[in-house]
């Protein structure tokens, strides 16, 4: 059996947050040393993980709607294209998931195409593109923030430990 060895995890991870980012989570200080600067893709990353890492945030369902409308589809494609490349993506979306949010049934008491529409494109995410999507609570859950953040930089470290880019 192969030994793997544990990614050292700082005590303050080290935070790049993107300096576009208009509603950043509030990163505990005791946790998180946060820097802002200009990231290529995504909202958030780690010092020296920067082109490994990428995290999105998305502030709920209705973002990623606005997102998928006509006039935003292409620049939204076009950024799941750059996200898709980051060997360690997830995409955080604010709320309880698309049931939550969309509990209207049509008139056969059946979900609506708004409802249908949201989980095909949830679906395409994860499948075609590859990007896990995780809903982290109305309102968001610190723990579970701080532990994707944990995980994915693990996850980056030892994939630039093992020789990747």
């Amino acid at each position: 059996m192969r030994f793997v060895r544990q990614a050292k995890i700082p005590a303050l991870l080290p935070v790049v947050r993107d300096d576009r980012e208009k509603r950043p989570f509030d990163l505990p200080m005791d946790a998180f040393r946060v820097t802002t600067r200009r990231l290529v893709t995504g909202d958030y990353s780690f010092v020296g993980l920067r082109s490994i890492v990428a995290i999105e945030k998305k502030s709920g369902l209705a973002e990623i709607c606005s997102d998928l409308s006509g006039k935003n589809r292409p620049r939204f494609l076009r950024f799941l294209g750059r996200l898709s490349k980051y060997p360690i993506r997830v995409m955080l979306i604010e709320g309880n998931g698309p049931n939550d949010i969309f509990d209207a049934v049509d008139y056969r008491g059946g979900a609506t195409p708004l409802h249908r529409t949201v989980v095909y494109w949830l679906s395409k995410i994860s499948v075609e593109y590859r990007i896990p999507t995780l809903f982290i609570g109305d309102p968001a859950m610190p723990g579970l923030i701080e532990q994707v953040f944990r995980d994915a930089y693990a996850a980056g470290v030892k994939h630039r430990d093992r020789g990747g880019s």
